[in-house]
C-alpha cells in the first residue's frame, strides 16, 4: 500500500506474481489542465489504461423520502393514524421500498388491522424485504403473530395463499 500523495500527481510502484513471472505495475495519478484527475496503469512499461477520468466526491445520494422518515418517527411514538398516513404516501412515493410496507405493517399491527398487516408484509417480502426474521421478532408485529393464520403464513413463505 502506498501513501504517496500529491496535489499535481504521483505514481506508485507495484508487483504482482503473474503465470510464474514478476509482474511490474506503475499506477500514475495525475491532473490535467482542466482539473480533472486522471489515471495511467502500466504492466511491465505497457499501458493498460491511459487518462481514464477519476470520479471526485461522495457516491450520488439516494433522495430521501420524507414521508417515510416522518412516518417511521411517528410509529416511535405510536402515533399510529399519522404514521398510517405518512407511511401511505411513502409507498405512493416509492412503490418498490419494501421497508416502508414493513413498517407499515407494523402500523397495522398496532391498529389491529389483521387484513391490511398481512397484505403489507406479504408485498414487503415480495419487493426483496432483506430481513425476513424481522417479522419474526419485530415487537410491533406481535398481534399479527398471535393470529391463528401466522403459522400458515409463515410456512407459505410470508404468503396468505
Amino acid at each position: 500500500m502506498s501513501e504517496k500523495t500529491s496535489v499535481w500527481g504521483t505514481s506508485h510502484s507495484f508487483q504482482i506474481m503473474e503465470d510464474g513471472h514478476m509482474a511490474k505495475y506503475q499506477l500514475t495519478i495525475r491532473m490535467n489542465m482542466a482539473g480533472q484527475v486522471l489515471v495511467d496503469l502500466f504492466r511491465d512499461r505497457i499501458v493498460l489504461y491511459h487518462g481514464v477520468e477519476a470520479k471526485m466526491g461522495s457516491r450520488p445520494k439516494t433522495p430521501v423520502n420524507k414521508s417515510k422518515k416522518i412516518g417511521i418517527l411517528q410509529l416511535r411514538e405510536y402515533d399510529l393514524e399519522q404514521d398510517e398516513e405518512l407511511l401511505l404516501k411513502a409507498a405512493e412515493e416509492d412503490p418498490r421500498d419494501p421497508e416502508i410496507l414493513f413498517y407499515l405493517a407494523c402500523t397495522y399491527s398496532l391498529m389491529e388491522k389483521v387484513d391490511e398487516g398481512y397484505n403489507a408484509l406479504e408485498k414487503a417480502v415480495e419487493l426483496g424485504l432483506p430481513d425476513t426474521e424481522a417479522i419474526c421478532i419485530h415487537e410491533k408485529l406481535a398481534y399479527l403473530r398471535i393470529q391463528d393464520e401466522f403459522e400458515t403464513f409463515f410456512e407459505n413463505g410470508f404468503k396468505r395463499s
